[in-house]
């Protein structure tokens, strides 16, 4: 780096040399925005007070683009999805199973887009009349029908509301959902199947961006190893909670992972007391007069035909107690406000209310046409986004050139219930 040894009356040109064509080794950087930046910094000969600085000369040329995001170096090399991501795919399903909630409020979700009815309709046209769209609409029967025929079943293997269902899963789970455009043998789309969005590894070119067809996108991982290479005409990968920063998407797992995480240790505690905990369900006083040595054969003998045996552990077991003998319940069934909590928080990431999956607090007044009304608008409103999401890349697939589309631009997935 040349040092710069200008005065601070320096003309023009001088600043160029100096934050300009020395500024950088190579000799390759043109800085005359840096020159006019300095010129406007001169006031009278003079340096402005207290000013903004000369910024420092960029270390790619001018012309250059930048890139989408800071990625790491070398990002494309590692061999596993998700490496540089603080979390895996394999933890984030891991937490989407064992939580009961979350499976609980997933497959609402899931469901209230599996009631939803579609329909394949021509693509509004701005300016046209009630008639001339009723003639395009006949015209088109034809090729509507065969639209709608191919979505009935997309992967030519499970109809649409199976289909979608897996689909939404891989969505709510890791937020890695993929479609696999596969062709036929003739060159025409034969289905959309369902990959296992985990296996993917998004490519990425000098810029940050994926790389345009035909250049490979995404690889396949499986046994650690690049099963193919795919280009963005074949697999649609379109995380639905993108972000700017990352080449993955941010499901609801992550959002609450504490939460999930304090949620399946509590409930781990609770299954703990009836697995591997020595307090027992209840306990038997005793007469004060009973020998110790009684007591022993009787608790040994307990031992011995409950142990491993829920059934026979759910039993009184008696001890000595003298004054007040009776029964004592213990280990009551847990309900506390932190387990309401941890649902409430789950519910709300996942994109459901609680009462929608039967909870429903006792005494909180909720009930009658106005509730049922609002808790039907919100599942509407939450649906809606989603099912745009969904739409948009059916009509990719709809209007693009076989054998990676049905080759009907004019055509377009429509749902009639929002």
């Amino acid at each position: 780096m040349t040092e710069f040894t200008g005065t601070l009356d320096a003309t023009p040109e001088a600043w160029e040399a100096a934050f300009g064509k020395a500024s950088h080794a190579s000799q390759a950087v043109s800085t005359t925005g840096l020159a006019e930046l300095a010129r406007d910094l001169v006031a009278g000969n003079q340096i402005v007070p207290f000013g903004p600085g000369i910024p420092i000369a960029p270390v790619l040329p001018e012309e250059d683009e930048p890139r989408r995001w800071d990625y790491p170096v070398g990002v494309n090399i590692p061999m596993a999805p998700r490496t540089y991501e603080p979390i895996t795919f394999a933890v984030l399903r891991a937490l989407a199973r064992n939580y009961d909630i979350a499976q609980l409020a997933i497959q609402k979700r899931i469901d209230g887009i599996r009631r939803l009815t579609w329909a394949v309709r021509p693509k509004p046209v701005p300016g046209m009349t009630r008639a001339e769209n009723k003639t395009r609409a006949a015209r088109l029967e034809d090729e509507i029908a065969a639209v709608s025929g191919f979505f009935a079943m997309p992967d030519q293997e499970h109809e649409f509301p199976d289909w979608i269902g897996r689909y939404l899963y891989d969505v709510f789970t890791i937020d890695a959902a993929a479609i696999f455009l596969r062709p036929t043998l003739a060159g025409e789309l034969y289905g959309l199947e369902i990959i296992d969005g985990a296996t993917i590894r998004p490519i990425i070119d000098g810029y940050g961006r994926p790389p345009m067809p035909p250049q490979p996108a995404y690889a396949q991982v499986i046994k650690g190893s690049t099963r193919e290479m795919l280009s963005r005409d074949q697999l649609i990968y379109a995380p639905y909670w993108g972000r700017s920063d990352s080449l993955y998407g941010h499901p609801p797992m992550e959002w609450v992972l504490l939460a999930v995480n304090r949620a399946l240790r509590r409930q781990t505690l609770d299954l703990s007391l009836y697995t591997e905990g020595n307090m027992p369900v209840a306990f038997l006083k005793l007469a004060a007069e009973m020998p110790a040595s009684q007591i022993k054969e009787l608790k040994t003998f307990l031992d011995e035909i409950i142990a491993g045996n829920d059934v026979a552990r759910s039993r009184v077991i008696p001890i000595p107690g003298g004054t007040g003998t009776g029964l004592e319940r213990m280990n009551p069934e847990p309900t506390t406000a932190g387990e309401e909590f941890l649902m409430h928080i789950t519910c709300a990431a996942i994109g459901v209310s609680p009462t929608e999956l039967g909870f429903v607090q006792a005494g909180s007044g909720l009930g009658g046409k106005g509730f049922a009304e609002l808790q039907h608008t919100s599942a509407s409103e939450r649906n809606a986004g989603l099912a745009r999401h969904i739409g948009g890349k059916f009509d990719r697939i709809i209007a693009a050139d076989p054998p990676y589309g049905l080759g009907q631009p004019e055509l377009g997935l429509f749902w009639d219930n929002l």
